[in-house]
């Protein structure tokens, strides 16, 4: 009999990445926000790793998972996250794993030491004074800087002629223009979205525009300046919005809360959904970590759950 592949998702209640909300290139073309696609921290957290102690499997062929194993596995993951036992989770318990889970990983959101590690960091490293702050005064002159040494021929404009002669006749610099390859791929990505009239001229002017753009968003208090209280502002809002999306796609309450049947439900629907034979089993891996990715940034239809929005083939993967 025919079985169903499933790829499995890597991350398990992942407040990583993506996420895209506020994401900001430095002059450098360095991401200076908090990065990702809000469909890879959708599916990550999501998806939850259905996988659990086999999440990693794929690497060696596929994993069979009956329909009993699958329920137990719902069941553990379930009182894992339900930390007070009252057969409810809530936000304060979806926040707490999913913290606990981005520190174990090593993510950009680990809790007291953020402020050495994560985009937010680098960020600081790059554009701070020596007491972590950027100014936008001083932020603005590095891109200016930047743009100089593009501007080959000093017309205050990056053209076609400023590019090396194998990217040029491409588009790369007009703000729909295709994919850009090679190590350049950051600065031009930056570049394009200063191309405000489409035709792939990027002025000094629009550039500094833009940049601006990017400083206000990464300045969360308003304050002109950047330093690590803007980019715990930012986890802050994105670690809300994550929590909330889990629990919407659980089907929370008024409350915002989840019960312990409800998430059986949704665990359920998953399973039948991803066994429309009636087999009674599933097959796990196969995919290796390519499979889990590329269902965690954004999914492919029903086997994800929709485009990372909505709760994908597995419960919460079980942690020791």
């Amino acid at each position: 009999m025919r079985k169903k592949t499933v790829f499995i998702a890597a991350g398990v209640l992942l407040a990583a990445g993506t996420v895209a909300a506020i994401s900001a290139t430095g002059p450098r073309g360095h991401r200076g926000g908090m990065g990702g696609d809000m469909g890879g921290d959708m599916g990550n957290m999501e998806q939850a790793g259905e996988g659990g102690p086999m999440r990693r499997r794929g690497w060696f062929g596929p994993k069979s998972i009956t329909a009993d194993e699958y329920d137990t596995r719902t069941r553990e993951n379930f009182a894992r996250l339900d930390k007070n036992g009252d057969g409810v989770i809530d936000a304060a318990e979806v926040e707490a794993a999913m913290a606990q889970r981005a520190t174990q990983r090593g993510g950009w959101f680990r809790g007291k030491d953020a402020a050495n590690a994560g985009p937010g960091a680098d960020f600081l490293r790059r554009f701070g004074d020596k007491d972590g702050k950027v100014t936008k005064e001083a932020f603005l002159a590095e891109a200016k800087r930047r743009f100089g040494l593009m501007d080959l021929n000093n017309d205050g404009r990056i053209t076609d002629d400023d590019l090396p002669p194998m990217m040029r006749g491409k588009g790369l610099l007009k703000a729909n223009g295709p994919a850009i390859p090679g190590p350049m791929a950051r600065m031009l990505r930056g570049l394009r979205e200063a191309d405000v009239k489409g035709d792939g001229i990027i002025t000094l002017d629009a550039y500094i525009a833009q940049q601006t753009r990017r400083f206000d968003d990464l300045d969360r208090n308003k304050d002109g300046i950047v330093n690590q209280a803007d980019f715990d502002a930012m986890r802050k809002e994105m670690s809300d919005y994550r929590v909330k999306r889990f629990l919407h796609a659980y089907g929370a309450d008024a409350a915002g809360k989840v019960t312990k049947e409800q998430f059986y439900k949704v665990a359920k629907e998953r399973f039948a959904r991803l066994d429309p034979k009636g087999e009674g089993k599933i097959t796990i891996g196969g995919g290796g970590e390519r499979g889990g990715r590329e269902g965690g940034r954004g999914g492919r239809g029903e086997q994800r759950g929709g485009p990372g929005m909505g709760p994908a083939d597995g419960p919460p993967a079980p942690r020791n």
